[in-house]
């Protein structure tokens, strides 16, 4: 009884040391990655990076999606990037999209669900000022065998209409 208790304690004791290399292997990935793909599109990683932890595409491996920007001239320009664990020391990148920028979409809300990430954006609309798109989208994002997949359902804002604005009919 007395052996399995100090096995129990030792075990215990030695999780939290596996669980920071863990840590380390994947913050240490998602920098070295970020920073090579910062330098490659020509512009630096934005202050602000969201990220969440879970088993997207239910193969019983962890993933972690990470939505980052990189600041370019006067722009920023948003990314998502899936990285998996192949085991406790390693991660590597899945797959990864470009979210928006200028003229493009605005990301306002992030969020990492079990099997999907959903993502509350602004898209730009005809005449739409750089600093204010008006469009509200939902994008739901999945992965399956390293392939991202991607839903998009514009929602309508309070302001707009679905009535004809021109005369009425004579």
């Amino acid at each position: 009884m007395r052996s399995k208790l100090i096995i129990l304690i030792g075990l215990i004791a030695f999780l939290p040391t596996v669980l920071a290399d863990d840590d380390t292997a994947m913050t240490s990935a998602i920098n070295n990655y970020i920073r090579q793909h910062s330098l490659a599109f020509g512009g630096k990683e934005f202050d602000k990076r969201e990220s969440g932890y879970t088993n997207l595409d239910g193969d019983d491996n962890p993933e972690v999606a990470v939505l980052y920007g990189i600041a370019k001239y006067n722009d920023i320009v948003w990314f998502l990037a899936i990285f998996e664990k192949v085991d406790t020391r390693r991660w590597y990148l899945v797959n990864q999209v470009c979210l928006g920028g200028r003229g493009l979409r605005h990301v306002d809300q992030f969020v990492v669900n079990d099997k999907s990430i959903h993502i509350s954006a602004r898209e730009f609309q005809g005449l739409d000022p750089l600093s204010s798109p008006s469009l509200k989208v939902s994008i739901t994002i999945s992965v399956k065998h390293g392939l991202i997949n991607i839903k998009r359902s514009p929602k309508m804002t309070a302001n707009r209409s679905l009535q004809p604005t021109g005369p009425a009919g004579g």
